[in-house]
């Protein structure tokens, strides 16, 4: 009979108290000088107030999509998520997109769960034998990088991944955060494309076949992809091809967010 974990070490708990209480007093000595408010209910001092972020509950999913590797062969690519793409998590990454990246902290520490959850899941099981994994952001364009002044998927991993008491959690759930090697190792090529918002099924696929381009220095790594959300899957099908088209062994892909399909 498998014995049930024991419970975090007492100075885990305590420094998770002085940690929030140390935040929120940050929070309001920085309102005092650069005001702000939460980008849901318009709180003042607060980029997402705390009532807002109580209504953010982790709920894992996991999906499959079809993917076709370097030999024409069709194979499932495994894609985990940490919510959903509704209500307060659509509207604060929205938010964080139209360049409120001070939204980000309520929305990170779910991708650096469901992040270091994957990751562990693929160490232990020993997919990267043994080697470290590789974390590839989903890039943007250079057109959004120049108007946000960032990019959403980076800022959102390392938003999580320098989480003060994420660190203690993350070393307690034998951290994988602490093994994250991020590389920007896909890139958009110079092409006009629509914005994906409105499109079918059909028409995503078509609007991202071979807009990415993959960095050679992939060959022969283990990687798993990030990205925002995960409508129909088309943007991580290409991501998977262009990373396998230079070598890169693609283990498993990992969203913040996830919609449920859309009709073709």
């Amino acid at each position: 009979m498998a014995s049930s974990p024991s419970p975090p070490p007492r100075f885990l708990l305590s420094s998770q108290r002085v940690w929030n209480t140390l935040r929120e007093s940050l929070r309001d000595a920085v309102g005092l000088v650069l005001p702000t408010w939460c980008v849901v209910c318009g709180t003042e001092n607060r980029s997402v107030c705390g009532a807002c972020r109580e209504t953010i509950v982790y709920r894992e999913n996991r999906r499959s999509i079809p993917v076709v590797d370097r030999a024409g062969a069709v194979r499932e690519l495994w894609v985990c998520s940490a919510v959903a793409y509704e209500g307060n998590v659509r509207r604060i990454l929205l938010a964080v997109k139209e360049g409120r990246s001070d939204a980000s902290g309520a929305l990170a520490p779910l991708l650096r769960r469901v992040l270091g959850d994957e990751l562990a899941r693929l160490y232990r099981s020993g997919a990267s034998a043994g080697r470290v994994i590789r974390v590839v952001p989903m890039p943007s364009t250079a057109r959004s990088e120049r108007l946000r002044g960032f990019r959403p998927v980076e800022l959102l991993v390392r938003s999580g991944s320098l989480c003060v008491f994420g660190f203690l959690e993350g070393a307690w759930r034998q951290d994988a955060s602490r093994r994250v090697r991020l590389k920007r190792w896909l890139r958009v090529r110079r092409r006009r494309r629509k914005n994906q918002v409105g499109l079918s099924r059909t028409e995503r696929q078509r609007n991202v076949d071979e807009t990415l381009v993959a960095s050679y220095q992939c060959a022969t790594n283990f990687i798993v992809i990030v990205d925002d959300v995960i409508t129909t899957g088309s943007s991580l099908r290409e991501s998977y091809r262009a990373l396998s088209e230079k070598g890169g062994i693609v283990l498993g892909a990992v969203t913040l967010a996830h919609t449920p399909r859309h009709p073709v």
